[in-house]
């Protein structure tokens, strides 16, 4: 981009770092809940919240993707849209946002 790799600007550097960070903690997140979860805790509130965290972070990461590759990111035959595509199937397929949302509301008592 004007002469220097995209990696050279200081946002795109900040951008990945704070996507890197926020996929450190979910992955730290997840492996305390496993752990919990095989000492015979019931997990369902932090798996909820581990579903839900991913399924947005994933489409944070797929959309900062394709923002950097800009337009050729979108075209299908590059990896970007593919995975662009692919991966907001888990905010779906695993149960839709709203779904977890409610699962929480219910657990912390937030329903009428």
């Amino acid at each position: 981009m004007f002469g220097e790799p995209i990696l050279a600007k200081q946002y795109v550097q900040f951008k990945l770092t704070e996507l890197s960070a926020e996929l450190d903690m979910l992955r730290t997140y997840n492996h305390v809940i496993a752990e919990r979860y095989e000492a015979g805790e019931d997990t369902t509130r932090q798996a909820t919240i581990a579903k839900l965290t991913a399924g947005r972070l994933i489409r944070k990461i797929a959309d900062e993707c394709l923002q950097f590759h800009g337009g050729i990111g979108y075209v299908e035959e590059n990896w970007t849209a593919r995975f662009f595509r692919d991966n907001r199937l888990t905010s779906i397929g695993g149960g839709a946002d709203e779904v977890m949302l409610q699962v929480l509301a219910r657990l912390d008592g937030f329903t009428a």
